[in-house]
This record gives C-alpha cells, structure tokens and sequence, in this order.
C-alpha cells in the first residue's frame, strides 16, 4: 500500500507539467489613437495607416506563469511579466532606441491586447512629429495549432 501511495505522489509530481494549461491567442489590429504634444488625439485604423501591421501572436501558459510572442520563424520569451486576474502587462525599452517606452497589457476579460509607445523629449515623433504617445489597440481570439 505505502508503494502505491508512493508511485501516486511521484507520478503526481513529475506529471503536474502534463495539466498546464496553454492558450494560443492571435490579436489582428483595429485602430488606435496618437496625442500630440498640444493635446491634440489623431485617431487611425487600418485604412488610414501608411504602414502595414502585422497580426500579433502569443502563447501564454497561466500555471508557468510564461508568455511566448511568436514571430515568423522565432518565438520570444518574454520576460518581466505581471499576471494579475484583470490583466497580463510587461514593459520594455528597446536596447536600440532608448528614448521610446512600450507598455503592453492583455485585457482578460475584453481580450483586447493594448499595447503604448511613449516618447522622451529627445525622440524624433516627439521633437519633429510633436508626438507625445502612440497607443494600438488588437482584440483577440483564442487559436490552435492547424498542424
């Protein structure tokens, strides 16, 4: 009896990976919304840019607590990230361009992903385009794997 509560316990723990719940979702662009450094707010969508964009793809595993983007060919661990019941939020600054932040939050209930680009003062759509932030917003739906 001990053996089998045994090989039960063990089984449990090396198995709890096989329970992890993991959602694809693929966010597709809708519109968004820039404000000007006078205050101004220019709003956008996909017929009004100039620029295309693309869909946003990500893998998010809630029991690992991990969030995978998943670009063509290469996914990108995602790091810093802040679970909360209302949302799943990450920032970063670009190595490359220090004078832009990006916010971005997962909506859990909406399943709106927003994501919001912030200029410093010393950055060209602030100092040229008098652009004080930029912010998209992409519902989402939940996908599988075709193959």
């Amino acid at each position: 009896m001990k053996k089998l509560l045994g090989i039960m316990a063990l089984s449990l723990l090396l198995g709890g990976n096989s329970y992890a719940k993991e959602v694809i979702i693929v966010c597709k662009f809708e519109n968004g919304n820039s404000y000007g450094i006078d205050g101004t707010v220019e709003k956008f969508n996909k017929s009004t840019t100039s620029f295309p964009i693309s869909d946003s793809i990500f893998k998010i595993n809630e029991n690992k607590k991990s969030l995978i983007e998943i670009k063509p060919n290469r996914e990108k661990i995602i790091n810093d990230v802040e679970w909360s019941e209302a949302a799943i939020t990450w920032y970063v600054t670009p190595d490359f361009d220090p004078y832009i932040k990006f916010s971005h939050e997962i909506n859990r209930f909406n399943g709106v992903y927003k994501y919001v680009a912030s200029y410093d003062k010393e950055h060209y759509f602030y100092k040229d385009q008098k652009i004080l932030r930029t912010e998209w917003f992409e519902p989402c739906s939940t996908t599988k794997k075709l193959f």
